[in-house]
C-alpha cells in the first residue's frame, strides 16, 4: 500500500477507531452484527466511485455481504467486484495512432483509477485493523498468515469467519424463536410499508448469517399475514390478493400490490383530512358559540340563585327580629308584674345558717360531751359558736355565708 493511501482513506477510516465497540467475553451472533453495523457507518463517511452508488454509500459495500447490499441500494441484480490494479502506466497511452490530446486524457484517467485503487487498498487496511480492535486477533487466529499476517484477508472473509467459526452457535430452540419472533413483528400502519419490506429483506438476510433455513415464499406469506393483521386494507382488498394464483404471489408482486393499495389509502386519507378540517372547523366555532350560551346561561342561573338566597337570609334575620323583640316584651311585662324587682332566692333566708346536723347532734346529746348554747357577746344571741368565732368579727368575714347579714344592722 502506498504512503498515499495511508494518508488518505486509511487515516481517515481508522481515525474512527472510538467509535466501535470492543467486544468482551463471548462473541454472539447480535455482536457480530453489531460490527459490522458500525464500521459499515464508518465506511459510508468516505465517498467513492468503484461501487454502484458509492457517492452516496461510500465504501459500504466493502463491508456488508453482496445480498445486504442490494437491498441497500434496491438493485437485486448488483454483483460485488473486487477492484482491479490499473497498474504503474496507462499502457493505451502509448499506443499508435493516440493523439496528444488523447494521450494527455487517457493518462489523466490512469492517475483517477489509481488514486481510486489506492484508496480502496487503504479502506480495506482500515477496515481490517477496526475488526481486530473490536474483536483482538485471537478470534481471527486461522485467517492470520506467518510474515503477512492478516495481508491476504478481506474486510467481507474476517467477518464471514466471525459468523460461521467464531460466534457461538444458536441451539435449535433458538433458532426456532429467532425466526419465529421475527416473522411475527407486526407492522405499524403509521410507518412506511417500503420500509417494512425492506426490514423483512435484511432479516431474511439475518438468517442465513445464523444458518436458518428460510425463503422467499416463507418470507412472503409472513409479510401477508402481517397485513391481515394491520386491518389497513379492506376485506375485498386481502380477498382479492388471497384469491390470486400462487405463482402469481411472490415476493415482488406482494409488495407492488400492497403498496399501490397502500398509497390509495394514505391518498383518500388526506383528501378526506381536507375535508375534515373544514368540518372540524365549523364544528369548533359551534361548539364555541353553545359554550358561550351556556356560559351565560350558567352566569344567570347563578346571579338568581344568590338573590334568592339573600331574600332567604333577609327573611330569616326579620323573623328572627321579631322573635326577639317579642320574647322581650314578655320579660318586661313579668318585671312589670313583680314590681319592678326580681325574686331573690335568699331574702327569706335571714340570718340562718347552712343546714348541717351538728346543732340536732348537740340538742340530743347527754352527759359532759353535750353543748349548750350560750349569748354571744357580738351578735347578741344565744348561739353554740364561741365568742371568738362570731361572724360578726371582721377577723371571721371570710367565713360568712352568702345570704348573711350582721345583726347589728337589724337591730339597728
Amino acid at each position: 500500500m502506498t504512503s498515499k493511501a495511508k494518508n488518505g482513506a486509511y487515516e481517515i477510516l481508522a481515525a474512527q477507531r472510538s467509535t466501535v465497540t470492543k467486544i468482551a467475553g463471548v462473541i454472539t451472533p447480535e455482536a457480530v452484527d453489531n460490527l459490522e453495523n458500525e464500521i459499515g457507518g464508518i465506511f459510508t463517511i468516505l465517498k467513492s466511485n468503484l461501487f454502484d452508488e458509492g457517492q452516496r454509500y461510500g465504501y459500504l459495500a466493502c463491508v456488508i455481504p453482496e445480498d445486504k447490499y442490494r437491498v441497500v441500494i434496491a438493485n437485486n441484480t448488483w454483483t460485488y467486484q473486487t477492484p482491479d490494479n490499473p497498474g504503474a502506466y496507462a499502457v493505451t497511452a502509448l499506443g499508435a495512432g493516440v493523439s496528444a490530446a488523447q494521450r494527455e486524457q487517457i493518462v489523466a484517467n490512469h492517475k483517477e483509477a489509481q488514486q481510486s485503487y489506492a484508496e480502496y487498498l487503504g479502506a480495506q487496511e482500515a477496515g481490517k485493523e477496526l475488526i481486530l480492535y473490536g474483536v483482538g486477533d485471537d478470534a481471527l487466529a486461522p485467517l492470520k498468515k506467518q510474515y503477512i499476517n492478516f495481508g491476504d484477508a478481506t474486510i467481507h472473509t474476517m467477518i464471514k469467519h466471525l459468523r460461521e467459526k467464531t460466534a457461538i452457535k444458536m441451539t435449535t430452540s433458538q433458532k426456532y424463536d429467532y425466526k419465529t419472533e421475527g416473522y411475527k413483528k407486526p407492522w405499524d400502519p403509521t410507518m412506511n410499508i417500503t420500509a417494512y419490506f425492506t426490514g423483512l429483506d435484511k432479516f431474511q438476510i439475518s438468517l442465513a448469517d445464523r444458518g436458518i433455513s428460510t425463503s422467499v415464499e416463507e418470507k412472503a406469506m409472513a409479510a401477508g399475514a402481517r397485513m391481515w393483521e394491520s386491518e389497513m386494507f379492506t376485506e375485498d382488498q386481502m380477498v382479492a390478493w388471497e384469491n390470486k394464483p400462487t405463482v402469481d404471489q411472490t415476493w415482488v408482486n406482494l409488495q407492488a400490490y400492497f403498496t399501490e393499495k397502500w398509497l390509495e389509502r394514505r391518498q383518500y386519507s388526506a383528501a378526506t383530512a381536507k375535508q375534515s378540517r373544514f368540518k372540524e372547523a365549523a364544528l369548533a366555532a359551534q361548539e364555541q358559540v353553545a359554550a358561550t350560551e351556556e356560559g351565560e346561561t350558567q352566569a344567570m342561573m347563578f346571579a338568581l340563585l344568590q338573590e334568592q338566597h339573600q331574600a332567604q337570609l333577609e327573611a330569616m334575620a326579620a323573623a328572627n327580629k321579631a322573635a326577639m323583640e317579642a320574647m322581650m316584651e314578655r320579660m318586661n311585662a313579668l318585671v312589670t308584674a313583680q314590681g319592678g324587682r326580681k325574686h331573690d332566692p335568699t331574702a327569706d333566708k335571714g340570718n340562718e345558717r347552712p343546714k348541717t346536723n351538728r346543732g340536732k347532734e348537740d340538742d340530743n346529746k347527754k352527759g359532759p360531751t353535750r353543748r349548750k348554747k350560750a349569748l354571744c357577746p357580738h351578735c347578741k344571741a344565744f348561739v353554740y359558736h364561741k365568742p371568738e368565732k362570731c361572724l360578726e368579727l371582721e377577723a371571721n368575714k371570710d367565713k360568712r355565708w352568702p345570704w348573711w347579714k350582721s345583726t347589728k344592722a337589724t337591730t339597728a
